[in-house]
């Protein structure tokens, strides 16, 4: 029986559940930026009482989405190194067939 590691995937999980909300959030981002606007926070300031927001979209919505980015780089390259784990596994398989064929 072959010893199966599982690579956690929480942050990914949460990417893909929450893809078609932020295609329409930065649909709408889009949509002030050609409009002249932008998303501020309001500032402790008399003359300018707004300062414009200066995080990638990718950082807002992973702060909107409780995203934790760094987490899901890490996951990301787990699960690359998982996949050339088993296509190297599979690489073996096939020259060891080869071989004996």
């Amino acid at each position: 029986m072959e010893n199966k590691t599982k690579t956690k995937i929480s942050e990914c999980n949460k990417l893909t559940a929450v893809k078609s909300q932020s295609a329409t959030l930065s649909e709408f981002v889009d949509w002030l930026e050609e409009n002249g606007m932008r998303i501020c926070k309001m500032v402790d300031c008399e003359v300018a009482p707004y300062e414009a927001i200066m995080e990638t979209n990718e950082k807002l919505f992973a702060r909107f989405f409780d995203i934790d980015l760094d987490k899901l780089e890490e996951e990301r390259q787990n699960l690359l190194k998982a996949c050339r784990h088993v296509n190297r596994m599979d690489d073996e398989k096939k020259l060891n067939s080869d071989e004996e064929s």
